[in-house]
């Protein structure tokens, strides 16, 4: 896929074609800066996205009331947002506006939610 890329850009001129053209180091400094550009911006995306789960306003966020069937758990009966279930037990946060830098993570057991 690289190589049809960097084929096709050497008929017009552009940066791929100056990297495709130029030595060993220009194109190692060209790979490096990518995948540092790319994590940059999928750490970004990721606060962007948790900010918002956290608020409740993600297009994929549920939000879940529960009762249990002991209340020592000290969870309100406020919005809690469902991040994920996994090997029977619920993974929640509140959810807050704005969202806190730290949010609280509630682990619930299924044996424990009555509905």
């Amino acid at each position: 896929m690289i190589w049809v890329i960097l084929t096709e850009s050497n008929r017009h001129k552009s940066l791929a074609t100056y990297i495709y053209r130029a030595g060993w180091g220009i194109r190692l400094l060209s790979l490096v800066g990518f995948i540092f550009f790319i994590s940059v911006v999928a750490g970004l995306m990721g606060d962007v996205h948790a900010t918002k789960l956290i608020e409740g306003t993600l297009h994929n966020s549920y939000e879940v009331t529960l009762e249990l069937k002991d209340s020592n758990f000290g969870i309100d009966n406020g919005s809690l947002i469902l991040i994920m279930h996994t090997d029977g037990k619920y993974y929640l946060i509140e959810r807050n506006t704005p969202a806190p830098i730290y949010p609280y993570l509630y682990i619930i057991p299924d044996e424990e939610i009555k509905k």
